[in-house]
């Protein structure tokens, strides 16, 4: 008798683990890039890249659950940044057979700075619309004809000057929302070198771009 009754605990025993054993526990996450300018960032240290409004689903694996016990949620952290994104680092829970969506919305402004005459731009700077301090170059280097570079500036009125090794410069002024993408285009008249100067082609096209600091 009392064998049978140690074959019957050892039979439910047994059932119990096959019923809870290997019962893995996870979720997805998706990432929605709802801006128009590509998102470079990472997911628990799984590095992505995403164009202007493409998103991606991650499979969160948050353990496995033995009958009632185990975790049923997970914590994962969201890093990265794009031309109209600030750098951000943002926590995130997701849930055992759910689905958390998370937009990544803009609140930068992305200016790129096109050099179309014939003379390198040298200096770059930029200031809020009303003040009388140029402040500090913005560009590392210069910008040779036809390149291009892209800063991330917050959003606003700002006024913006570009100066080129042959003297001339180009200043104008913008007002700038949220997730726009500015282009500010250095092209002296063609009066002030006969015919050196160059037209700006349109972005994307023959510029090289290159990101600021």
């Amino acid at each position: 008798m009392r064998g049978n009754l140690g074959s019957g605990v050892e039979a439910a025993v047994a059932v119990l683990v096959a019923l809870g054993a290997g019962c893995s526990q996870e979720g997805t996450l998706v990432v929605h890039n709802r801006t128009n300018t590509q998102f470079t960032g990472s997911v628990d240290d799984r590095g992505f890249a995403l164009s202007g409004y493409e998103r991606i689903e991650f499979t969160i694996q948050i353990g496995d659950q033995f009958l009632i016990f185990g975790d049923n949620e997970k914590d994962v952290v969201l890093e990265g940044e794009s031309c109209t994104c600030f750098p951000m680092r943002e926590p995130v829970t997701v849930s055992d057979g759910e689905t958390t969506e998370l937009p990544l919305l803009p609140d930068a402004v992305c200016v790129v700075f096109q050099n179309g005459a014939e003379c390198d731009v040298d200096e770059v700077f930029a200031r809020l619309s009303g003040a009388t301090d140029w402040g500090q170059n913005v560009i590392d280097g210069v910008l040779a004809t036809a390149e291009a570079e892209r800063h991330r500036f917050s959003p606003g009125s700002y006024e913006f000057l570009l100066v080129d090794e042959c003297g001339d410069s180009t200043e104008v002024e913008h007002n700038m929302a949220a997730g726009e993408t500015q282009y500010v285009v250095h092209a002296p008249p063609l009066a002030r070198h006969g015919d050196r100067s160059v037209a700006a082609p349109g972005m994307p096209g023959g510029m090289s771009t290159r990101r600021g600091k």
